[in-house]
């Protein structure tokens, strides 16, 4: 036990002196904590900071986050409330009024408030009250009647839900459609986890360490032989279990002292006992952080990181006090420096010093291209060069050579963005929002030098120019005609023209939410209703797949030369899980072909799916082949992203 625990301890050093100005901690997911002053802050990962989630105006007595890290519950004494964390902008919805109660207990770092699937369990002076069906806008209630409850647990499938009351004692209820059955007890357990949706690991008063099988008539199953005590087992993501565990009568040790045990399912799938540490720990207050290799110290309103080395235990202080309650994120997979892709992935990001600047995955680590002074508000890439806006002008830098400095070639708007080059690379198109001189403008993308080694800066034309009311904007050229594609904007909505560069005719395509051209020349677009194919002359829309009551997210042509369609169903209010729809485009019946899960702002290119893991948050890449996630380390924010073959 003692290696893995050196290995936190190395890791989290390095970053003390940044916590202590307020910058980012390392962590295993994000981290909520609740303040005695009735706010919920967010410790967010790597140099993500901390951020307040909750409106200042309010008193929050608890809270729960959603499993897609996006949605948060809070209790005030007006009621409960769920709230969008990537727009926070929003007004709360409220899912009850005065009724919702207020926690009775809360202790030992118990969840009064917690998710399932698509449920919502929270602790009342009654027991405890489900709200299903939160997605509709119309909740349907179960109320638990009980002795007061400090924390609540649902199985990994949302099947069962369990109940710790006073003293250790344990309830554990069956959702049955919109009520919740009681399914079992247990009279005593210093706490509990969950080994899968139907079995439960519970560790009595009188010692041993079992399993609860619900789907198998409440067997228990031993798992390590009493009268050894153990407490507060923790199942990791990969089967093993830890736990605190010391002899019944020892009294060195005492009622708090206790080492940590880790135990493995064999190949017969009985647990073992693979490792046991060598220092003993004080479990007062203590409870797992995700992914089980560091623990927090809840005691007296402070928190505190354990570490426990070879040379003892460590406290690593969190400069907080008068804390509440906490809790976490999703657990998402561990984070990675670099992953491998299929072709070359460019995006925007921050730098560490908030610039937006253009990077490039790579498998060791993404590589950060260019080094502006200020936000790159968009860029292109063709061949070897990537041209991107910045400060006021259009910038070269050569890909084959990212050490050599970028140069300037023209002097632009700062509003310049949504930069495109033509298909031979001669000349870019970019669209800028200032108001005397908006729209979409052409340039030369031949950087030329005079007699002196001095470039010359191309002159930009303004060949579609803002109207009043009327805004152009994401000009792309067509790979096999001398036309543009841009995005209108006026008081009617969002749509698409084309625009013919030799005429200076603007044709109307249709209102789509996205529209991009396809190699071949052809138009691929989506809107609420479906996916549609365009043919580049005739502007014919031909549908080949219709939205079924869900929100169109993305749309791709794979490798396999399908459609890949990346779709959430919609919903009211919390959280929505994205899927990819496999859709033939020659005829067939679309199918379900993965479930990435809860992915922030997605895009799919290929057989890979890009996002976040939340708004702001770390990369996560989706592979459709191996159907695995990744999250990346660094960089955080990530958008507009470009695919090369």
């Amino acid at each position: 036990m003692r290696k893995w625990f050196v290995v936190w301890l190395l890791a989290l050093l390095p970053v003390l002196p940044a916590n202590a100005q307020g910058d980012g901690i390392d962590l295993p997911t994000e981290w909520y904590i609740l303040l005695n002053s009735g706010v919920v802050q967010r410790y967010g990962l790597g140099a993500a900071g901390v951020v307040t989630v909750t409106p200042p105006d309010v008193y929050v007595v608890d809270f729960g986050i959603a499993p897609d890290g996006n949605w948060i519950a809070y209790r005030t004494e007006t009621g409960l409330y769920l709230d969008n964390l990537s727009d926070m902008d929003d007004a709360p919805y409220q899912l009850e009024g005065s009724t919702a109660d207020v926690p009775p207990l809360r202790q030992d770092a118990g969840q009064t408030i917690t998710w399932g699937q698509d449920a919502l369990a929270y602790t009342t002076i009654y027991g405890a009250r489900v709200a299903f069906d939160i997605a509709s806008g119309s909740p349907r209630f179960a109320d638990i009647a009980t002795s007061a409850v400090k924390h609540l647990s649902w199985s990994p499938g949302g099947t069962f839900l369990a109940a710790e009351v006073e003293n250790n004692v344990w309830w554990i209820y069956r959702r049955n459609g919109y009520q919740m059955d009681l399914a079992g007890a247990l009279p005593s357990s210093f706490g509990t986890d969950w080994l899968d949706d139907g079995r439960l690991v519970f560790a009595p008063a009188e010692g041993g360490l079992y399993v609860l099988d619900l789907f198998n008539a409440n067997r228990q199953v031993l798992l390590a032989e009493p009268p050894q005590l153990y407490r507060q087992p923790y199942v990791r993501q990969d089967g093993a279990i830890l736990v605190f565990t010391r002899p019944l009568d020892d009294e060195i040790l005492g009622e708090t002292g206790a080492f940590i045990q880790r135990l493995e399912p064999n190949a017969n799938g009985v647990y073992d006992v693979v490792e046991t540490s060598a220092n003993a720990v004080d479990m007062s207050g203590l409870k797992w952080a995700p992914r089980g290799e560091l623990l927090v110290a809840f005691r007296d309103g402070g928190l505190n990181l354990v570490v426990n080395s070879a040379e003892g235990t460590f406290f690593v202080d969190i400069p907080v006090d008068d804390v509440v309650a906490y809790g976490w994120g999703p657990l998402r997979p561990a984070p990675v420096r670099g992953v491998s892709t299929p072709g070359d992935v460019y995006f925007r990001a921050p730098d560490p010093f908030g610039v937006l600047q253009v990077w490039r995955l790579n498998e060791d680590a993404p590589i950060m291209l260019t080094q502006a002074i200020s936000d790159v508000n968009g860029y292109a890439i063709k061949g070897d060069q990537l041209a991107y806006a910045s400060g006021g002008g259009l910038w070269m830098l050569s890909l084959n050579d990212p050490d050599t400095p970028a140069v300037e070639f023209a002097k632009v708007n700062n509003t310049a963005a949504d930069l495109s080059f033509s298909p031979d690379g001669s000349s870019l198109v970019f669209a800028t929002s200032n108001v005397v001189s908006g729209g979409v403008y052409q340039v030369s993308a031949l950087v030329q030098t005079d007699a002196n080694g001095e470039v010359q800066l191309n002159p930009p034309e303004l060949i579609i120019p803002n109207t009043d009311g009327v805004d152009y904007s994401q000009p792309s050229f067509a790979p096999n005609i001398n036309a543009l594609l841009v995005r209108v904007m006026d008081e009617t909505g969002g749509y698409y023209q084309l625009f013919d560069l030799a005429s200076g005719e603007l044709i109307d395509v249709g209102v789509y939410d996205d529209a991009h051209w396809l190699a071949d020349g052809r138009l691929l677009a989506f809107n609420s209703t479906g996916v549609f194919i365009l043919d580049s002359v005739t502007l014919a829309a031909i549908p080949v797949y219709t939205a079924q009551q869900e929100t169109i997210l993305s749309v791709s042509l794979l490798d396999s030369g399908r459609l890949g369609v990346l779709v959430k169903p919609d919903v009211v209010v919390g959280p929505s899980a994205v899927v990819l729809v496999d859709v033939p485009i020659t005829g067939g019946a679309p199918q379900i072909t993965a479930e990435p899960g809860y992915i922030f702002n997605p895009t799919i290119a290929r057989n890979t799916i890009f996002g976040l893991t939340r708004a702001g948050g770390s990369i996560m890449i989706f592979d459709l082949q191996t159907q695995t996630q990744t999250v990346l380390r660094a960089p955080l924010a990530a958008m507009d992203w470009t695919f090369i073959d």
